[in-house]
């Protein structure tokens, strides 16, 4: 997937982390969250915008964050 083909949201950041260093493994939106998360912990989540959820575990806490954006539910 080309830069251009993604998300605004995602390719600002994803470019962000490319010029600090960071290496992604793929094109996923995952990897972009787990960079993010390292960053600036649970503040993560006020930047990720549309419908998601994932789970985080945070071994060095002992904590799991289960964000969701209220729109992804099943009955």
């Amino acid at each position: 997937m080309r830069p251009e083909q993604l998300p605004l949201c995602r390719t600002i950041i994803h470019s962000d982390f490319i010029r600090k260093g960071r290496r992604f493994v793929g094109n996923s939106d995952t990897e972009v969250i787990v960079h993010l998360y390292r960053e600036v912990g649970k503040l993560c989540l006020k930047q990720l915008d549309g419908m998601y959820a994932v789970a985080i575990w945070d071994a060095s806490r002992h904590q799991l964050l289960l964000p969701e954006t209220g729109l992804v539910r099943s009955h």
